[in-house]
């Protein structure tokens, strides 16, 4: 039972208001179903909500480019593995990372094994991978006073955490003179500039 007011007359007076059991029932029920919804709904909103934030904050990851490289750091020399090549046909390179320059070029299979730098390190074979492209370009850059040169390559590059697909990079097979060098096989260029005999800065990319 409840009361409510009812105005006569300019008077206010209370009156008592019978309400059935089946009244009752039924507003509960139809409040546990407007609660249960208005729930769902909320709930639906939350899960669509945390799909969406992965996906945003990689998206904006990849706008700024953001790459995670693990960095072994020997004698202040900055080196990662890099593959080079798809699926089975992946070649691991140990490369310097390096701002000096913006090339990007390793040791070829093809190289002159008279000299020192080709027979220490490891080499690409552009004929063990099927995603190798021809880039049908030649290449020169300086190293440690040394002029390197070879052909420009294209392939499946996986640095870090990210995968690029037809990455242009140097294959080395000549050098002005010989030289050698240690604790990696190939060069990184990560310095700024627009400039690069071995396609587009790795930055670029």
């Amino acid at each position: 039972k409840q009361w409510y007011q009812r105005r006569v007359r300019g008077q206010i007076t209370f009156s008592p208001l019978y309400v059935s059991s089946f009244d009752v029932e039924t507003r509960f029920s139809a409040f546990i179903h407007h609660n249960v919804k208005e729930k769902m709904m909320k709930l639906l909103l939350l899960n669509l909500i945390l799909l969406a934030i992965p996906e945003l904050c990689l998206s904006r990851s990849i706008k700024e480019g953001k790459v995670w490289i693990p960095v072994t750091n020997t004698d202040l020399t900055p080196t990662t593995i890099v593959a080079f090549g798809a699926d089975f046909d992946q070649t691991y390179l140990r490369i310097l990372l390096t701002t000096a320059s913006t090339e990007m070029w390793v040791p070829s299979a093809d190289c002159n094994s008279e000299y020192t730098w080709c027979r220490q390190h490891g080499h690409y074979n552009y004929r063990e991978s099927h995603s190798y492209v021809d880039s049908h370009r030649n290449f020169s850059t300086h190293f440690q006073d040394h002029i390197v040169s070879g052909r420009v390559s294209a392939d499946q590059i996986e640095i870090g955490d990210v995968i690029l697909s037809n990455a242009e990079f140097g294959e080395a097979i000549s050098s002005d003179t010989d030289f050698s060098y240690s604790d990696y096989d190939g060069v990184v260029g990560l310095g700024p500039g627009k400039h690069s005999t071995t396609g587009s800065p790795l930055l670029a990319q």
